[in-house]
Formats: C-alpha cells, structure tokens, sequence
C-alpha cells in the first residue's frame, strides 16, 4: 500500500521521512515502526526503515525490517531487491539470487533493473551465460539504464570480455558523467583490454578528483609501469604509502618502481 490518507500508518510514515530528511535518523526509526505498528502493509516504511538502519551501521536492524516486510509483503518485488543485496553484501549469493528472481518473476521480466540486478547476482555463482543474456536484455529494455550498463559491463568482465566491458562501462559513463565508479571500472577494462593511454587518462583523472583513493593510486601506479613510466609510479605509489606506510606489498610496489626508474629504494 502507498502513502495515502487511508492508511493509519500514513501520518507516522510522513513523519519518519521529515525526520530522515533532517537527519534525525533514530527519529525517523522509530517512526518506521510506529507506522508500520499501525499499517504492515506500508511497503515504504520497510524500506526507509531498513534504509535508515544502514545509514545507523546498524545490519542487524536492516535485516530486521527487510525480514518484516517481506513477511507482509512476500510479493513486493522492491523488498526482495533489497534484501537480496544484502545477502550479497553478507556473502550470501544463493540467496540473493532466490530473491532476485522472484522478484524478476513478480516483474514478468519486464523490469531493466531487476533483470540487471539479477544478471549481476547470477555472476556470483558462476553463471556467465545467463548472467550475459539477462544483462543484455535489461539494455535492450532501458538503453538509458544505468545500473543495466553496469551489470553488463561486470558480465563482460567476468567474462573476461574486455572490449565488451569498455563499452558497457563507457555507455553508464556518458549516462551519468560525474559517477566515478563508472570511470573507474571502464578504466580498469581499458587496462585489461591493452588500452594503456586511454585507461592512463582515466585514472590520472580520477587521481585528481579524488586524491586520496589509495585504491585508485595503486591502480593508476600499474598502469603506469606497464606503460614504462614508473616515475609516474612511484609519484602514485609514494602518496600511498604516505596513508599506509605498514603495507608490505604497497612498499614492495613501491621498490620495484624505484628500481624500474634506477633509484635506490
């Protein structure tokens, strides 16, 4: 049932979300329960509830109201997305990809989402070929998808399909230019594809943005020794360690690019 005047539940439900809004989020949990106390049937208070709950790093409480609300709710197609990645998220595939497909079910195939999600889900215990055509289809639904771009990009990943992957990830690019994790996973395809110039550009641009991924440093540094710079290396590899100075393997990269340039480590 939607947020509606007929719903007891409604003026709490209104409340959590003023709440949330103001950033008072034991507030608005406390009103997810009452509305819910009031009406079971209110999808959203479930789903801001759990929202809210992971805002509060609280996973135990999150599962609690995704448990809830598919307990009242067994058809809610948004509960079972939800709940499935968190079971992703809790190394639980199998029973992610369960609840993704009835939820794929309860959506007769026709949601681009939920077909990415699934496809996505499907990569996780090994099944490359299903995953491949439900990623294609959710872009053939939705050519503006952009969660459909990304699981079919990390299909062809897993496929090790690195041209494919290029494009998929360089498609949710353009749909969403300001997303770094878009630019960060075409650049990683580049890379794997032989693309060095193309996925260099990539990660010094995001090294600029966000200066403090020691991940994307890391990243930015292989490529760069693969291109024979490892003056370029080191630069990355030196701010690094500068946030991780205890990482063997981060000094030992380090090293090997200072004895690639003819420094002595």
């Amino acid at each position: 049932m939607a947020l509606g005047r007929r719903s007891p539940g409604a003026p709490a439900l209104a409340t959590a979300i003023e709440a949330a809004r103001a950033g008072d989020l034991p507030l608005a949990r406390k009103h997810c329960r009452i509305a819910i106390a009031k009406d079971p049937q209110l999808e959203h208070s479930y789903l801001l509830g759990a929202s809210v709950c992971a805002m509060l790093d609280d996973p135990e409480c999150e599962r609690a109201f995704y448990d809830d609300g598919l307990a009242a709710l067994p058809r809610s197609a948004a509960l079972l997305r939800e709940r499935a990645l968190l079971h992703l998220q809790e190394g639980e595939p199998a029973a992610a990809v369960a609840k993704y497909e009835r939820a794929n079910e309860l959506t007769n195939g026709r949601s681009p989402e939920t077909l990415a999600d699934l496809a996505y889900a499907y990569v996780y215990v090994d099944r490359l070929e299903e995953a491949r055509v439900l990623a294609d289809r959710a872009v053939e639904l939705d050519e503006r998808c952009f969660s459909c771009w990304m699981a079919a990009g990390q299909v062809s990943l897993s496929r090790r399909a690195f041209p494919g992957a290029v494009t998929s990830f360089a498609r949710a690019g353009r749909l969403r230019p300001n997303d770094p994790d878009a630019r960060r996973s075409e650049a990683k395809s580049r890379f794997l594809a032989g693309d060095l110039d193309r996925a260099a550009q990539l990660y010094e641009a995001l090294v600029t943005e966000l200066p403090d991924d020691v991940r994307l440093r890391v990243q930015a540094a292989q490529v760069a020794l693969k291109r024979g710079r490892p003056r370029d290396a080191i630069r990355h590899l030196s701010a690094a360690a500068q946030t991780f100075p205890d990482q063997p393997k981060l000094q030992q990269l380090l090293e090997e690019a200072r004895r690639r340039a003819g420094e002595q480590p």
